[in-house]
């Protein structure tokens, strides 16, 4: 996630969301189960999204690939319905 979204583009931060290759996590809401022909990425993923938090832009090496809005936007509500708690 980015900060373009809060209109904050001049921090050295980023908000990002670990995602992961290990599927157990999928079995835990709101954690997301992407499939792999989803993200571009190699492997089926988790979005682990508890984990949520900033990181230091400069910790990135490269980008390894780019969600579709519609992705996109399963990680806002997901985020949205981890922060509201509503069951």
């Amino acid at each position: 996630m980015q900060n373009d979204l809060l209109g904050i583009k001049d921090l050295n931060t980023v908000i990002a969301i670990p995602f992961t290759s290990n599927l157990v996590p999928s079995e835990y809401e709101p954690n997301i189960l992407f499939k792999k022909e989803e993200t571009g990425l190699s492997k089926d993923s988790v979005a682990v999204i508890h984990l949520i938090g900033a990181v230091n832009k400069f910790s990135f090496e490269r980008k390894v690939s780019k969600l579709s809005e519609e992705n996109y936007q399963k990680l806002v509500d997901a985020v949205i319905k981890l922060i509201s708690d509503k069951k």
